[in-house]
């Protein structure tokens, strides 16, 4: 099954965290990302079965008990989410955290430099080069400048300026919709697709969320196999840890990268089938490995503890215990992190 989000709205999906104009102080901004956060998938979807009276918000034990009843009264109990994806006039995308590339265009990069993975200045710069010359989709900002108000009178606050960032859905002349792939045990409709109206992001803005119905899984879609012992698990969405395998701020070095992709390969329940090796982690970006409060908890009306997050666009090399087509498989099915059926920690394997 397939979750797609579109709208026509300029929308705005912020990283885990607080933004208000009277906190941060004149000259605030907020820009956005070029794909919603899983928890904002996630959420949408729990808020379709929370509306339709089909789950409650009484707190169940775990970070994100609340969204987990909701989504298992939606799709059965043995849901996943696999977030991270897009489509584009009939493509689909997968989000490397450098904009959008082709989903099919990833699996043969990713398969085609993985024997680069002993040297990897090679590796970083093929994988590079692959992504420059996909048909990529770059995400398109646009900026506004607004006066924060007092919360008393609504009257404009002295030198209170913020500017924000807001996301253009529109790409050429046709809008990107935000996907999640879906595995279901059960489903809330039986064939085609069928339309609701939600809203999403952190300005609220309405979209359509179309789900329908498909006949391909999820872990094909995401999956490779060129018969290399050595795998390249891309993530396409953020991954979450449950503690940092460090104490305080540290430099990405050999030994961290390491101690990080095994606690990504752990958590996951992954480790008797993959064995990180050197590099361990490649970034595509050099964005922060830091601390976030992912979400919001409809239960208790606050934000959700605070978590590690590892952005999208980091890449875990690791060799297969077993044989890697059923490694690559299941390295998919289960993603990289923890929570990853509320779609934390999507992964493409090749």
């Amino acid at each position: 099954m397939e979750a797609a989000f579109r709208s026509a709205w300029p929308m705005s999906f912020r990283r885990p965290g607080v933004f208000e104009a009277r906190v941060h102080g004149p000259g605030a901004a907020s820009e956005t990302l070029a794909y919603p956060m899983p928890s904002t998938i996630a959420g949408a979807l729990a808020s379709l079965a929370y509306e339709a009276g089909a789950c409650s918000r009484a707190q169940r034990p775990g970070v994100y008990g609340d969204t987990e009843a909701c989504l298992e009264s939606l799709f059965g109990e043995k849901y996943h989410l696999y977030t991270g994806l897009a489509r584009h006039s009939g493509k689909l995308y997968v989000y490397t955290s450098r904009g959008y590339a082709p989903l099919d265009t990833v699996k043969k990069l990713l398969a085609s430099v993985a024997p680069l993975s002993g040297r990897p200045r090679l590796l970083f710069e093929g994988l590079m080069e692959g992504l420059k010359a996909g048909s990529s989709l770059q995400a398109r900002v646009l900026r506004r400048t607004g006066i924060a108000l007092n919360r008393s009178s609504k009257t404009a606050a002295p030198g209170m300026l913020y500017t924000i960032g807001m996301l253009d859905p529109l790409q050429g002349t046709e809008l990107v919709e935000f996907v999640a792939l879906v595995e279901a045990s059960k489903s809330p409709i039986e064939e085609g697709e069928k339309r609701f109206m939600t809203t999403l992001g952190g300005e609220q803005r309405p979209a359509q969320l179309v789900l329908r119905s498909s006949d391909t899984e999820p872990v094909g879609l995401l999956s490779a196999c060129s018969g290399n012992n050595t795998l390249l698990l891309l993530l396409v969405s953020p991954a979450l840890l449950d503690e940092s395998p460090w104490a305080g701020v540290i430099e990405l070095t050999k030994s961290a990268a390491k101690r990080l992709a095994e606690s990504l390969v752990s958590a996951a329940g992954l480790e008797s089938i993959l064995e990180p090796r050197e590099p361990y982690i490649v970034q595509l970006t050099r964005e922060p490995v830091e601390a976030v409060m992912p979400g919001w908890s409809m239960a208790r009306e606050v934000h959700r503890p605070p978590l590690l997050l590892v952005p999208a666009g980091t890449i875990v090399v690791a060799t297969t215990r077993e044989d890697p087509c059923r490694a690559a498989k299941e390295a998919a099915r289960r993603g990289l992190g923890a929570y990853t059926r509320l779609g934390w920690g999507t992964v493409v394997v090749a």
